[in-house]
């Protein structure tokens, strides 16, 4: 174990004699102190980018520009769509039937839908999750009779970036008649 210890700590010390060594050729003379390779770094920084600049400020590089400069936002897929009206059924009505249909109004900027049905407020037990729907309504089959159901719609943007895909969901609720 010592003996392969010793070999991979010499090979390191070997790699940096030689890294040194053609820093050294590349720059004539290897500093002396490390005050000397202090100064040589700032002689190098300077005109090309701020040494330490203060917390708070920003770094600039060669021709003024920023040394991070900031992504240009493209608001074609940077906008999250606007939020879906919903239409019916209305926030606590009751269904009579067994099945519903969903209607919403179309959000801006979107150009499809996730939708979601579910027998809890917070949308963990999901009885419809869909993905993509490209109508601006929805049938929902096979629910059961005295039941309360939330539902709510988000618009989508598929072709946005995947933070900005979905805008915020419009929610509601309705009850399912006993039979």
């Amino acid at each position: 174990m010592s003996l392969t210890y010793g070999k991979i700590s010499l090979f390191c010390l070997s790699l940096t004699f030689v890294f040194s060594f053609a820093f050294a050729e590349n720059h004539n003379s290897a500093p002396a102190t490390a005050t000397e390779t202090h100064k040589n770094a700032q002689a190098s920084n300077e005109g090309t980018m701020a040494h330490q600049a203060p917390h708070g400020t920003e770094h600039k590089a060669e021709h003024g520009t920023d040394f991070f400069p900031p992504k240009p936002v493209d608001t074609t897929v940077a906008t999250t769509p606007a939020k879906a009206e919903l239409k019916s059924p209305e926030f606590f009505s009751s269904v009579k039937v067994n099945e519903v249909v969903l209607n919403w109004s179309i959000a801006t900027g979107a150009d499809s839908f996730h939708l979601q049905v579910a027998t809890d407020a917070n949308f963990k037990w999901l009885v419809v999750n869909e993905f993509f729907v490209k109508s601006t309504s929805f049938q929902v089959k096979s629910l059961e009779a005295g039941k309360h159901y939330f539902w709510r719609v988000a618009g989508m943007k598929s072709d946005n970036d995947a933070g900005y895909v979905n805008g915020p969901f419009a929610t509601s609720m309705f009850i399912t008649s006993a039979q």
